[in-house]
């Protein structure tokens, strides 16, 4: 009786550590490094960004599955030309490999935007889309995770906020938001004009001297608001 529970106990130790060793395709562990991206969609909001930005980086992560890489070893990558809806002159040629560091589990894919060529006219979102390849260093990982979205626009809209603040300054426009988020430092937010309105103002009232001293940008605005702070 003894030798049969012994028994029972063994097959059941060895069920439980074949589970815990799965990763491979066939569902068990193959010893192979294997690669994923942690995250399968990004966004990047152009216009929220200063107006001397004119190309932005977005640095996509790719992870190893598992231990970290045993010496420097390099992952492919491809865009996927199907599901990418941005023109190539939109973005910086993306590098065919990226290489891992000695014992690192993480590295990063250079996306560079190129914001120039990023109409800001219309509300237009682009996307690039990018695919992991199998190499001589790494195979395949989570098969769910094996291509990332980097959507991007660099649409300005108007926020659900100015009317707050139009008696100031007016009607909405790209420019007199880019130099309020340059004053404020970011983008203005709801939560901000809830509980720094009288903050806001002055920085609104900044904003309007600007343009008021440089006609030349084009900018309309209200003559002679009448300013609660100054």
């Amino acid at each position: 009786m003894k030798k049969s529970i012994l028994y029972q106990i063994f097959i059941l130790l060895g069920i439980l550590i074949a589970g815990c060793d799965e990763n491979g395709d066939d569902g068990y562990y193959d010893n192979a490094y294997r690669v994923y991206f942690p995250k399968t969609s990004m966004l990047c909001k152009l216009g929220t960004e200063p107006a001397t930005v004119t190309r932005y980086t977005v640095n996509v992560p790719v992870s190893i599955l598992g231990l970290g890489a045993k010496e420097g070893m390099k992952v492919k990558v491809k865009v996927d030309p199907q599901k990418t809806t941005a023109g190539s002159d939109l973005y910086a040629t993306i590098p065919e490999e990226i290489e891992f560091k000695k014992d690192s589990i993480v590295t990063y894919i250079p996306v560079e935007l190129l914001r120039d060529n990023i109409t800001s006219e219309k509300d237009t979102t682009f996307q690039i889309c990018l695919t992991l390849v199998a190499n001589e260093y790494f195979a395949l990982g989570i098969k769910e995770n094996l291509g990332v979205e980097i959507k991007f626009t660099n649409y300005l809209g108007r926020p659900s906020w100015w009317g707050v603040f139009e008696q100031y300054i007016g009607r909405f426009h790209q420019k007199k938001y880019l130099k309020l988020m340059e004053i404020w430092g970011g983008e203005v937010t709801l939560l901000d004009v809830a509980a720094k309105e009288a903050k806001l103002i002055l920085v609104c009232k900044e904003m309007y001297d600007f343009f008021m001293k440089n006609p030349e940008d084009g900018v309309v605005l209200p003559l002679h608001p009448m300013w609660p702070y100054e």
